[in-house]
C-alpha cells in the first residue's frame, strides 16, 4: 500500500514539475528510462533525475536560478549524442 501511495506522489509531483517547466519556457523532454531503471529528464541540455526535479520543486528551486545552482554544486550530467 505504501508504494502505491509514494508512486501516486511521485506521479503528481512530476505533473506539477512538468507543468511549472513549461510555464516558465524551459526546454526539457523525458521521461526515459535508463537500464539501471533510473527515470531521467534532459532539461536544456542536461540530464535530471526525477527524483532532483522533485526536489527542487519542493524546495522552490524549480527555475532557471535554482537549476543552474544544483548543476554546479551536484556537477552537471550533459546529454551527449547517443547517450539515450
Amino acid at each position: 500500500m505504501a508504494m502505491k501511495a509514494a508512486r501516486a506522489l511521485s506521479s503528481e509531483s512530476m505533473d506539477a514539475v512538468r507543468d511549472l517547466l513549461r510555464t516558465q519556457g524551459i526546454t526539457f523532454s523525458g521521461p526515459f528510462h535508463t537500464p539501471g531503471k533510473n527515470v531521467v529528464f534532459v532539461v536544456k541540455s542536461h540530464i535530471f533525475l526525477e527524483a532532483e526535479l522533485i526536489d527542487l520543486y519542493r524546495q522552490n528551486k524549480l527555475h532557471r536560478e535554482g537549476l543552474q545552482e544544483f548543476g554546479r554544486v551536484g556537477g552537471w550530467r550533459t546529454l551527449v549524442a547517443g547517450d539515450l
